[in-house]
Parts: structure tokens; sequence; C-alpha cells
């Protein structure tokens, strides 16, 4: 997984960018969690890019929901861009449905800008 870096984005002036990749299953939860609290305790809003997971399990779903939540209510925004199809069945077998409907995803090429649809 790449480490919080700022870059220009469309949500906000100033976004950060976290692409996670791989089998991100519980043993990697310990890591996925000290990403995650860097940025929620960043000011910009944040794109998680989904492209390169291969695997997930509910630990990592807990993960990003939470910092979904963190993020909300500092008033700041997420984005899921470009989940792999492992990553969308994870989340619809969690029976993740509700949150998807509350959380802005983005497949390539799909969806312009500012657009926002439940992960396929």
């Amino acid at each position: 997984m790449d480490h919080p870096a700022e870059s220009s984005g469309p949500s906000s002036p100033q976004c950060m960018h976290w692409v996670i990749q791989g089998d991100l299953l519980v043993d990697r939860a310990a890591q996925l969690h000290a990403e995650a609290l860097t940025f929620s305790q960043g000011d910009s809003d944040l794109v998680v890019d989904g492209q390169g997971v291969t695997a997930m399990d509910v630990s990592t779903l807990q993960i990003l929901w939470a910092l979904h939540d963190a993020l909300t209510v500092r008033g700041r925004g997420f984005r899921l861009d470009r989940p792999s199809p492992q990553m969308c069945q994870a989340m619809l077998v969690a029976g993740c449905g509700d949150w998807l409907q509350r959380v802005e995803v983005r497949t390539e090429g799909s969806l312009p800008t500012g657009e926002s649809s439940p992960a396929e």
C-alpha cells in the first residue's frame, strides 16, 4: 500500500490519495488500521483507489467504514475509486449495500467526476 501522499483531486482543492492493493485480510489489518488513522487525522478529502485489491475480508471493510465515518464527522469527503471485482464482491457478501449507498464510488471511465454509483 502506498503511504499517504497529497496531490490534487476532484473532491477538493487538496485531496489525499490512498492506493490499497493485494490481499487485504486480517493478517494485514494492523498495518491498514495504522495507515487509516493517518488519513483520518488529515484536513483533506480522501480518495481510496481499490483497483489492485485481489482479496478483502471484513477486517478491511470495518477499517474503511470507520475511516469513512470519521472523515464524514469532520466534514471531509471519502471516495472509493475503481474498486476491484473482488473488493465489490466482498462488500456485497458482507451486506454493505446500505453503506455503499452513502459512499461515493467511481469506476474508471464510467462516471464523470462528481457523480456516484454503488459498486457493481
